[in-house]
């Protein structure tokens, strides 16, 4: 273990058979003195991780990665990328990932949810994260002791709602959307729209995905494509 001062600064630097070069810098000289010895053990004893690239590697860095094979297999890839603007306007983004923790975390879930964000939008934003992170120890080398997203930082979600329509709400879309004040001239074919979604019980990017190919006029049916 060799200690060099610099401008006040303390850096540790480690030397081993197999090993690169390892180098940390401290501010306080017992700090370095105490880390220095804890690396040399674990060194001897075949259990020392290299942070090295984990500590130069940004949390943006690997989102933006993981937006990036998401972008290429995701079913709405818009919301990925809305997902991931959103998270960039926390400054959680500028941390290393060897300087994150959970407390990082809470934080950033409590400010979302202050800011007036619903709890099932604040757990996509985390696991957005969580995944981004995992495949960085796992596959991008950047290895850090544990992940610092808990199960226990995800906030609750509330109950899913069974909402159906009631008497009388069904002639009253109707009515609405024929000549809502919203629409710059009267939709009637919304009303066809709302009609088609009852019906068929198809979620939203399931209809906006349905092409010619999937629908079968002579057996009247329509073949939903999994993915």
């Amino acid at each position: 273990m060799y200690i060099r001062k610099r401008k006040g600064r303390y850096t540790v630097s480690i030397r081993h058979v197999g090993f690169k070069s390892i180098n940390k810098t401290f501010a306080h000289l017992s700090d370095g003195r105490s880390w220095g010895r804890q690396v040399e053990v674990q060194l001897e004893q075949k259990r020392y991780k290299d942070i090295s690239n984990a500590s130069k590697t940004t949390l943006k860095s690997v989102l933006e990665r993981h937006l990036a094979e998401r972008m290429r297999v995701a079913r709405a890839p818009k919301k990925e990328r809305a997902r991931f603007n959103t998270i960039c306007k926390s400054k959680i983004i500028n941390r290393f990932l060897s300087d994150l923790t959970p407390s990082n975390f809470a934080d950033y879930r409590d400010k979302r949810i202050e800011d007036g964000a619903a709890a099932a939008t604040v757990i996509r934003e985390l696991s957005f994260m969580s995944v981004a992170i995992h495949k960085a120890i796992k596959i991008y080398n950047c290895w850090i002791p544990e992940h610092p997203i808990k199960n226990s930082i995800r906030p609750k979600e509330a109950a899913p709602r069974n909402r159906r329509l009631e008497n009388g709400e069904y002639d009253r879309l109707k009515e609405y959307c024929k000549g809502a004040p919203k629409f710059k001239k009267p939709s009637p074919y919304w009303c066809d729209a709302i009609d088609f979604t009852i019906e068929s019980a198809l979620r939203l990017n399931e209809q906006l995905s349905l092409r010619w190919k999937q629908i079968s006029f002579d057996t009247m049916t329509m073949k939903i494509e999994a993915k």
